[in-house]
């Protein structure tokens, strides 16, 4: 019988939270920023939309945190900090005509879950799916969890907003049965960090970009940034040998460059750890630096694979190097590609090391000036590059809303 208790609870919760929800009448003016659903730091393309409309007084910012409350000195007097899994967090979401998302509702408001269910009418509001990244990896995969039910049940609910019309295409795709007509092509919000003059970063944005500056000093910065690795499918990361180490140490020395390693947030465990020196070789986990486009800004030379960041770090015009030593095990038994990984670089595809020190040395002696580097391909991934984008985001909403 006690075993039975629990589950009855979550029914009449459910019940209660959806019949006040009925009951509350949504007001436009009042949307919803979640923090990171993984990192929880306040970043990437919703702190975009939230710059953007920062400073609107008709429109009132909630911003749901977890862990860590984001500091008040960064936000408007129109805005409210609540924790997400909180009584006021969940009237605010009561209220709310527009919410934010970067994966979906079940994911991004993980503490609202009742009994594993978000007891919400998401009908009732303008869900609007920012997502993070354009995808150059495949999105479909299992793995992304875009299709297990509690997920399929959000998808027809979607507003969302893509980066150039062949990622409205992805979009579409992948968020089927999403109305195309509820995806609207505005640029990729958090590109505007990339590009903005420095002096308008928010103030922690501009702190993680002087610390990066301040690691590098006069020294060229090279990142390497492998994207996620899936475990259990037998992915890893690349284990450098004692002589390439050595091999690394030598070349660095000799460009006066230093690299950093920035690993994605599932794959965190899948350390560096025994290289890190602070000399050569730095940290720039997401718990320094949250968020990735100040890295960019900063590097001179970033090494990647199957990341979106590589089309993110084309938006400005660096020099990427693509390492895909796994190449064939990831695109057969791992994610597999949206789109050609050719169109992500100028420079051919490493798929061991002897090749990506080949190609870095180009890097570095070419840098943003090499052949090809402003690429034919750079008008798939986007359809603008005015740091406006984030603006344009705003002004969707308000239109559809309106």
């Amino acid at each position: 019988m006690a075993k039975r208790v629990k589950p009855v609870g979550y029914f009449l919760l459910r019940l209660g939270i959806r019949a006040l929800d009925w009951l509350t009448p949504k007001d436009a003016s009042v949307w919803i920023f979640p923090v990171h659903f993984f990192t929880h730091s306040f970043s990437d393309n919703v702190r975009a939309v939230y710059e953007a409309v920062k400073d609107d007084p008709r429109i009132k910012k909630i911003i749901l945190y977890r862990g860590e409350k984001p500091s008040v000195s960064l936000t408007s007097a129109s805005t409210i900090l609540c924790p997400m899994g909180s009584r006021q967090g969940l009237r605010w979401m009561l209220r709310a005509k527009v919410m934010f998302i970067q994966h979906s509702v079940h994911l991004d408001f993980k503490p609202l879950r009742v009994g594993g269910v978000i007891p919400l009418r998401l009908h009732a509001r303008k869900i609007v799916n920012l997502w993070h990244g354009i995808a150059l990896k495949s999105i479909t995969a299992a793995s992304t969890g875009i299709h297990d039910r509690q997920f399929n049940r959000e998808k027809k609910h979607y507003t969302i907003m893509a980066a150039s019309d062949n990622d409205k295409l992805v979009m579409c795709t992948a968020f089927y049965p999403v109305n195309p007509k509820n995806v609207f092509v505005t640029g990729t919000p958090r590109s505007d960090f990339l590009i903005q003059r420095t002096e308008t970063l928010p103030a922690d944005y501009k702190t993680q970009l002087d610390a990066l500056l301040a690691l590098k000093g006069d020294r060229r910065l090279i990142v390497y940034a492998p994207t996620y690795r899936e475990k259990e499918l037998g992915g890893r990361n690349y284990t450098f040998s004692a002589a390439e180490v050595e091999r690394l140490r030598c070349f660095l020395s000799h460009h006066q460059a230093v690299l950093g390693f920035r690993l994605h947030y599932y794959n965190r465990t899948l350390s560096y750890q025994q290289l890190f020196d602070d000399e050569m070789f730095f940290d720039l986990d997401q718990s320094l630096f949250p968020d990735m486009s100040m890295i960019i800004r900063a590097a001179d030379v970033i090494i990647s694979d199957y990341s979106g960041l590589v089309i993110d770090a084309m938006y400005v015009n660096k020099p990427v190097v693509l390492f895909a030593y796994d190449y064939a095990h990831y695109q057969s038994a791992q994610r597999g590609f949206t789109y050609p990984l050719e169109l992500a670089s100028s420079f051919p595809i490493c798929k061991s090391f002897d090749p990506l020190m080949e190609q870095l040395e180009k890097a570095l002696q070419e840098g943003a000036s090499g052949p090809g580097r402003k690429t034919a391909s750079r008008p798939i991934f986007y359809a603008y590059s005015d740091g406006d984008n984030g603006k344009r985001v705003v002004g969707q909403v308000k239109a559809i809303i309106r």
